[in-house]
């Protein structure tokens, strides 16, 4: 966990104080992290484990498919090149003309989940990881707009921060009382199981399966011994692997 992140358990989620997720913030955070390069990796259909079994049960080959929040695009690269009919959209604008200039193939372009530029019924599925957390004032909005977009038969495959057995154990220790006088501005929620089943079934979504991933992550972001091994490189997640 970055120093300069404050944490304050409230209304039973975790809200995290950073830095505003803005476009810009979008771009550095793909650059940062080199992301770029995978694309390459991707075209031959390459999949994260911590997801990629979920995909590819779900996802359907003859509809169409829509990306919420596609970064670089590489999970719409890798899913194009195992035969998906998807497009993704990117609020960042810069990482979107980056992309396209670097990868003129890959079908992404500009837009804003709250406000998608598609009718009623589109899609067959609709997937979205890491992206409806960081609006503060909840994930009903994009929620609602995804289930406008998406066919009565399709799927919404999502993925938030857990708010898991282990922050809600230190919660209840005092280790989240971050000071309420700090000016940084708000970046994302952590959510309880409960509550976003219950938002996802009050916006008109059934739920089939509710997956866990990245648990390492999870763990040394929340205990320190773990999280200063890892960095240190003495410990690693041995989880993550493609195929």
């Amino acid at each position: 966990m970055g120093e300069n992140t404050i944490r304050i358990a409230r209304n039973n989620r975790l809200l995290y104080f950073k830095e505003e997720p803005t476009q810009e913030f979008w771009a550095d955070h793909w650059e940062q992290y080199n992301s770029y390069a995978g694309i390459e990796f991707a075209r031959n259909g390459c999949l994260s484990n911590y997801y990629g079994d979920i995909l590819l049960k779900y996802l359907p080959q003859n509809g169409k498919i829509l990306e919420g929040g596609c970064g670089v695009g590489d999970i719409v690269v890798a899913l194009k090149a195992r035969g998906f009919d998807i497009v993704g959209i990117e609020f960042s604008e810069e990482v979107v003309i980056r992309v396209n200039k670097l990868f003129p193939d890959i079908p992404i372009k500009v837009g804003n989940i709250l406000s998608l530029e598609y009718p009623d019924n589109y899609f067959s599925a609709y997937i979205s990881f890491g992206v409806l957390e960081h609006f503060q004032a909840g994930p009903e909005a994009g929620l609602r707009e995804a289930k406008r977009v998406i066919k009565n038969n399709g799927y919404l495959i999502v993925s938030v921060p857990y708010f898991s057995p282990l922050r809600k154990l230190k919660a209840n220790l005092g280790y989240y009382k971050g000071k309420n006088d700090h000016h940084l501005p708000f970046y994302q929620y952590a959510l309880s199981k409960h509550e976003f089943a219950h938002t996802l079934v009050e916006t008109g979504f059934s739920i089939e399966r509710i997956h866990y991933y990245d648990s390492f992550k999870g763990i040394k972001d929340e205990v320190s011994l773990i999280g200063f091994l890892n960095r240190k490189g003495l410990i690693s997640n041995r989880i993550q692997k493609y195929d």
